[in-house]
């Protein structure tokens, strides 16, 4: 999950207060992971991994746009983004319109988006926030240094994630446990029962795990499919 935003949006500020928030279980730094990239589980014990990215900027050189996007892997691997924007800032309109142009050029508008309007602490009318709201699907108002909103963010990431995800009923082979492990680190496991052919799996996972554990699976001749 990727948060983009232009500069000053509180994107940093937003990443602490998710993983470091009371309903989520806080795992610190990936070592395999660039430093900008942390794991948290959700309340409904889904593991996610936010991903920070450079700030964006307005009217940037073309050249220098492009090094800018080959920084921006993560926007493009993730499956979906938090769009953090400053929505006290009066010229919050001029930042959306500048982030959403580089989300174009990266070809990712298509990807499942939440607006967080941050920073509404500061924000006097808060009639601004449904301006934005009526241009997106999902949309948010918080504040990332105050904690405001923060568990409604949350919800409102389940419920998306969850519409994309596939419900499994699976046989793996007994020695594959580190199948199970990647259900439990990329989805929801209900049931894991091991029996004589193998290891009984039932999960909600992303469409892309599921298709990787079921092309895993034995088959009711007892062969790996």
């Amino acid at each position: 999950m990727a948060l983009v935003g232009y500069t000053n949006a509180g994107k940093s500020t937003l990443l602490n207060t998710l993983t470091e928030a009371g309903t989520l279980v806080h795992d610190g730094l990936f070592t395999t992971l660039d430093s900008l990239s942390r794991q948290a589980t959700l309340p409904n014990h889904l593991k996610v991994v936010f991903s920070d990215t450079v700030g964006f900027m307005h009217a940037l050189p073309h050249g220098l746009i492009e090094a800018f996007k080959a920084t921006l892997e993560e926007v493009q691997e993730a499956d979906m983004l938090l769009h953090v924007l400053d929505i006290s800032h009066a010229d919050y309109r001029k930042f959306y319109d500048a982030v959403k142009t580089v989300l174009d050029e990266l070809k990712v508008l298509d990807k499942p988006t939440i607006m967080v309007l941050n920073k509404i602490d500061k924000l006097e009318d808060r009639h601004r926030l449904e301006e934005i709201k009526r241009d997106v699907p999902y949309a948010i108002g918080v504040s990332a240094l105050k904690g405001e909103n923060i568990q409604q963010l949350f919800l409102l990431m389940e419920d998306i994630l969850s519409q994309g995800s596939v419900d499994i009923d699976i046989i793996l082979p007994a020695n594959r446990m580190d199948l199970v492990n990647l259900a439990h680190g990329q989805g929801q496991v209900h049931e894991v029962k091991f029996l004589a052919k193998g290891i009984r799996l039932k999960a909600s996972l992303p469409a892309k795990t599921a298709g990787t554990l079921t092309s895993k699976q034995i088959d009711k001749g007892g062969h790996l499919c």
